[in-house]
This record gives structure tokens, C-alpha cells and sequence, in this order.
């Protein structure tokens, strides 16, 4: 028996093994010289992340939450709030040594990928209780579209292995109260964090959607009907409802005397609101119910749960946290403003039900329809695939299943997440809301501020629905083998992204000399900014810390997940900072005296111990180029890859500027 379940992981790791080798072809054969997304962007910080967190502790001896590689003119930076990927560094930590930063990254990336679809696979196969129904549940999840768009940039969405572990571990606990399934799940939810915070808030939020499933229950009230009136007056409310935004749609807009006040009548945004809660309120008039709480053993048994989970949560992210409170005391924030009507938009209902867009034959169309979308293709590419849908379907429509209830329920309820705040179907704003309106408010729940990232969730669910709808035909079936082959060779067929575009690592060779200086000095890189996931100043590319990898020297300037107010402060209080952040977005800038522009670039070289300035002859404007040659007074030494490397007089740290 236990030879035959070693067996069953070994033979479906193996082949999620070679499913992550084939669909990622050629990167197998350039692990050392390319990636999956393009350094400029966030790959770029993702490979620096790794690089980081094992220099901070090997060359400085810190701990690597805080950091003066970036923004190397003010205190260390804390890293808490910076999507730092924690798990992913830790593996990379004995790698990096024997394989070098870029092939850690990819080796990390693939196992990644295989750990995603196992840990599906655990939760598919104790679930359904079959291996090939479970090893195709994992399959569809792991190299599912919302990832294989996701690997071009956020390298962090990738490892959801956490998420099947979590929702296991809540089966198993509501099967059979034990402190370990507690403890397990507290200890998942830590480790989901430190593969991205998204997925820390994703597991607080899935129990607390499973635990109400469990324990509130809707009962149907016989013969109870509400009084007449109550029936008309909402039957009222709805008519003026549509009567309201029948007349903005003909109008486009229109304002209304009502005795001596003028209501504006403009957007949608409020009568659909309402027209909704009206809506809800006359169903349940027709279909009265009330919500019933399970007994109260129970409940204790689920308060211990969270009060066990959440202590084993919290004890591993301790240093986190300790980060955290440093950066809330800086002004750090975990978001900022959200806004009821233009705050980020989840998922494209269409995109939901759209075939594979990363496919090479059929994906462009949709590809560039979701790339022409608010955050582009990688925040939108959510498909749970043509082959899944019809297996549910023709599983429902043809063999009568019966999908369970609670799973049923958790799909729906994060998928009008996954949403937003409002509806969208094909792009067109039905302005209809979604719990997500509100949610978004709710503490720790409002980090989570791109709602269509909640896809990831309901991709596991439609997984492990997927499965159970490939058993339930498969027990009408006579040969089951011919049936599962089918449905893999299909579904493999419209996962494959082959081949995979890839993004050259390419090192240029004035990084590998800046390597060789051993002074302990500073490194610009032109155009210079700030910037972190909701804004930037100047123009800032992740690509500069990727080069630090090798170079290894502090940056001025840097990039963040979050940056915080404080942080911004300090940077512009330097005059030659953002003079430089100015003139990189190709802003005007007052002139001064020859004597003030000498006084100050002194005062900087004191300050920074500037070394070298390299510049992207291709994005550095023609002014902020000779304000710096004039103010530095840098030369030339050498020039690769459309990079030009300048070098600066070697001065002592000093006064302030």
C-alpha cells in the first residue's frame, strides 16, 4: 500500500517534470542565457530578488528585510512590503553558488511549476479519489493560462503551490478536528506569504469562505410570504430604478428638478447599485429563506482551528512583521486611496471563458484583445480553457452530475471576485457590482488591490471541478483509460504555449568591468527614477538591478513593490536627484550659475561616492546626457550592448548636500 502511493507521486511528479520541460522549450536548453519575461520589467526584479537575499546575508551579514543596495543615499530600505518572494530565495540560497543567478532562477521557476501541479494533484487525488482524473486536475491548474501569462512578469504568481495545500488541509480539519491539520494550515498560510502576499491574504479569505460555507446553511421558510405591500413597494422602486437608467442611456446624461433640488443623473454606477439590491430583495420575496449557524461544538471547534492556525501562522513571518511595523512607522502604506469607481478592474468575464491566448494557432486574437486591456495581457489571461468547460458541461448536461455544493459555492463567490468591482463582459461595463465592491475596504483583505489576481483561486477550483467531472463520466464509461488519454492529449493540446518566447539575459561586458573594481562605490544609471508597482518618477527600469546581480555595487535609485512616502521624501529633498529624475522624463529644467551646478555636483560626490554613470544610449535624453557629463565631469572609458560606461573622479564621502 504505501509502496503504491510512493509510486503514484513519484510517477505523477515525473510527468509534471517533463510537462514543464516540453511547454517551456527551448528555455530547458538556455537556462543560463534567457528568461521567460524580459529583465526591463519585473523578471528583472524577481532574478534580483534571489541575488539579494543571500548577499545581504553572505556579504553584509544583515538581515535581508532590510537593504542599502537601492537607494543607496538614504538609511536601508525595508523590504516588507517589496513582493520579495521569500520561499524562492531561500531555495536559491545554496543554488546560486554552483549555478549562477540566471539558471537558479530558471531551475526555481521549472520546479515551481512541477511543485504547483503535485500539490493540485494531493488535493485533486484526496478529493476524488483517482490518480488520473487527480494528475489531469493538476495539469490544467499548474500550466493553465493565468500562469503561463503570469510567468512573463509576475515570477511570484507562479508558485500557488501553497493554495491546494491550504484548501486540503480545511477538508481535513472539517473531516476530523486535529491540532496538526491546524497547525499545518497556519504553516501553509505562512508559507503562501512568503511566495507572494497575495497568496498569504488568499488563504485568510478561502477559510473564511469555507468555514461559512460549512457552518451557515440557507433554509427555505414554508408558507411564509411577506405582506403584500412590501411586494408592490419593491415591485415600485424597481420600475423607477429602470425608468432612471433608461433615461441616462437615451439622454446621456441629464439633470432632474425635484421641488427645489437638481439631481444629476450622469453615470450608471449608482442606479445599477441599487437596481441590484432591489433585485436580490424580490427574490427573496418570492423564495423567502433564512440563515441558520450550525451548533455551537462546532463553532468552538472552528475557533480553536483559527486561534491554533493563526499563532502557526504568525510565528514563521515574525521577522516580516517586524519589517512591516519599521515601514508603517515610515510612512509606508499597504496600498493607496481606493476609489469607488476607478480603482483597478478584475477579469473580463469573456476572458474567463476564452480559449488558451498564449496558444500559437488560435491564441493571437484574444492575446491582442486582452494586451488592448487595463493592465495588459499578464493581468488578464485568466481562460479556464475550451477542454475544461466542456468536460464540466457535458458532465452536468449529458451524465447528470452533481457537482458539490460547497466547491460550487467558493467558485462562484471568487470568480465575481476575480471580477472586480463591477462586471465587464467583452470590455463593455455592465456596472453590475460584485462582493469585491466592499471587500476591497475590509483590512489586509484591501492589500490585495488587483482583484483579477483572485483568478488564481478560482483556476484551483475549476481544476479540482474539472476532475471530479472527468470520475463522475468516467464511472459511465467502459474504457476509462481511452477516455482520460482523449481528454489529456486535448487538453495538453490547448495548454501548450509552445514555443515560448523568450528574453535575452544578456549581460554587457561593462557590468563585468564595474565587477572588477574594488572600491567600495556607488553605481547611476541613466535615464535614473524611482518607481514601484502603482507609480514611478523619472524613468526607472528594472534591468539596472538585474545587471547589479553581477556588478555588485549600491545603486542610486531603485525599484520597490511599494515605496514609501517617506521614502519618496528623502529622495527629492536631494536638489540633484530630482533634478536628474526631471530631466530622465524629459522635463524642462531651470538653469543655475556654473558655480552653484560645481558647488552642488561636488556636495553629491562627497555624498553618493558616485564611481561610475552608464547610459542607455537609446533612452537617455540629449539634456540630462550633458548635464551629467558637465556636472560630473565623467569620461568615457567604454561602451557595449548600446550602453555607454562613464567613470567618475574617485571622491571621500563628505558633507551632506
Amino acid at each position: 500500500m504505501v509502496l503504491g502511493r510512493i509510486a503514484a507521486h513519484a510517477c505523477a511528479i515525473a510527468g509534471y517534470v517533463a510537462v514543464a520541460l516540453v511547454f517551456n522549450w527551448p528555455l530547458p536548453v538556455r537556462l543560463g542565457t534567457h528568461f521567460t519575461g524580459s529583465i526591463g520589467g519585473d523578471t528583472g526584479v524577481y532574478v534580483w530578488n534571489l541575488w539579494l537575499f543571500r548577499h545581504e546575508i553572505v556579504a553584509h551579514g544583515r538581515v535581508p528585510l532590510f537593504t542599502g543596495e537601492i537607494f543607496a543615499l538614504s538609511p536601508p530600505v525595508d523590504l516588507s512590503l517589496h513582493n520579495y518572494t521569500l520561499f524562492a530565495d531561500l531555495l536559491a540560497f545554496p543554488l546560486i553558488p554552483v549555478l549562477g543567478v540566471p539558471v537558479t532562477f530558471n531551475v526555481i521557476y521549472l520546479g515551481l511549476v512541477v511543485l504547483s501541479a503535485w500539490t493540485m494533484f494531493l488535493l485533486a487525488r484526496a478529493v476524488i479519489g483517482r490518480d488520473g482524473e487527480a494528475w489531469l486536475a493538476g495539469l490544467l491548474f499548474a500550466c493553465s493560462p493565468f500562469f503561463a501569462a503570469r510567468s512573463t512578469a509576475h515570477f511570484s504568481l507562479v508558485a500557488a503551490a501553497p493554495l491546494p495545500v491550504f484548501l486540503l488541509l480545511l477538508i481535513r480539519a472539517e473531516q476530523r478536528w486535529d491540532a496538526r491539520y491546524a497547525i499545518g494550515a497556519g504553516l501553509t498560510a505562512a508559507w503562501a506569504a512568503m511566495c507572494d502576499p497575495y497568496y498569504g491574504v488568499f488563504c485568510v479569505l478561502l477559510a473564511a469562505a469555507y468555514v461559512t460555507a460549512k457552518f451557515v446553511h440557507v433554509h427555505m421558510l414554508d408558507g411564509a410570504a411577506p405582506p403584500v405591500i412590501l411586494r408592490r413597494a419593491v415591485d415600485a422602486l424597481l420600475l423607477f430604478i429602470v425608468a432612471v437608467i433608461v433615461t441616462i442611456l437615451a439622454t446621456g446624461g441629464t439633470d432632474v428638478r425635484l421641488f427645489r433640488a437638481t439631481i444629476r443623473l450622469r453615470t450608471l454606477y449608482t442606479p445599477v447599485l441599487l437596481l441590484t439590491l432591489l433585485t436580490l430583495a424580490r427574490v427573496w420575496i418570492v423564495w423567502p429563506s433564512r440563515f441558520a449557524i450550525d451548533p455551537m461544538p462546532r463553532a468552538r471547534v472552528a475557533l480553536r482551528f483559527v486561534l491554533t492556525a493563526g499563532l502557526a501562522c504568525v510565528l514563521p513571518l515574525g521577522p516580516t512583521l517586524y519589517a512591516l511595523s519599521h515601514r508603517l512607522r515610515d510612512g509606508g502604506v499597504l496600498h493607496h486611496r481606493i476609489l469607488w469607481r476607478s480603482s483597478p478592474r478584475g477579469m473580463d468575464l469573456l476572458a474567463l471563458f476564452s480559449p488558451n491566448p498564449s496558444h500559437k494557432w488560435f491564441g493571437d486574437p484574444w492575446r491582442d484583445w486582452l494586451t488592448s486591456l487595463p493592465g495588459g495581457y499578464e493581468e488578464n489571461a485568466a481562460s479556464l480553457t475550451v477542454v475544461g468547460i466542456l468536460a464540466v458541461a457535458l458532465a452536468v448536461f449529458r451524465y447528470r452530475f452533481r457537482p458539490p455544493p460547497t466547491i460550487v459555492g467558493l467558485l462562484a463567490f471568487f470568480g465575481l471576485i476575480a471580477l472586480g468591482p463591477f462586471i465587464r463582459v467583452a470590455g463593455f461595463n455592465t456596472y453590475i457590482p460584485t462582493p469585491w465592491l466592499l471587500l476591497r475596504y475590509v483590512p489586509i483583505i484591501s492589500a490585495t488591490r488587483m482583484p483579477g489576481r483572485y483568478a488564481v483561486v478560482v483556476m484551483m477550483l475549476f481544476s479540482l471541478l474539472f476532475g471530479l467531472a472527468l470520475a463522475h463520466i468516467a464511472n459511465q464509461w467502459r474504457w476509462r483509460r481511452v477516455l482520460l488519454a482523449l481528454v489529456g492529449v486535448a487538453l495538453a493540446a490547448e495548454l501548450a504555449p509552445l514555443p515560448r518566447r523568450l528574453y535575452s539575459a544578456a549581460m554587457p561586458e561593462i557590468y563585468r568591468m564595474i565587477a572588477s573594481d574594488p572600491r567600495d562605490i556607488r553605481v547611476l544609471e541613466l535615464p535614473f527614477g524611482i518607481r514601484d508597482g502603482e507609480w514611478s518618477e523619472g524613468d526607472y527600469t528594472a534591468a539596472a538591478q538585474f545587471y547589479q546581480t553581477v556588478h555588485e555595487k549600491a545603486l542610486i535609485g531603485g525599484y520597490l513593490s511599494r515605496v514609501s512616502d517617506a521614502e519618496v521624501r528623502r529622495q527629492h529633498a536631494l536638489p540633484t536627484i530630482s533634478r536628474l529624475m526631471r530631466l530622465s522624463e524629459g522635463r524642462s529644467d531651470d538653469p543655475l550659475p556654473a558655480d552653484e551646478i560645481q558647488r552642488r555636483a561636488d556636495r553629491f560626490l562627497r555624498l553618493s561616492r558616485l564611481g561610475y554613470v552608464i547610459m542607455d544610449a537609446r533612452r537617455t535624453p540629449p539634456k540630462l546626457r550633458r548635464f551629467a557629463i558637465d556636472m560630473f565631469r565623467l569620461s568615457k572609458i567604454a561602451e557595449s550592448d548600446g550602453r555607454e560606461l562613464y567613470a567618475v573622479p574617485g571622491l571621500a564621502p563628505g558633507v551632506k548636500e
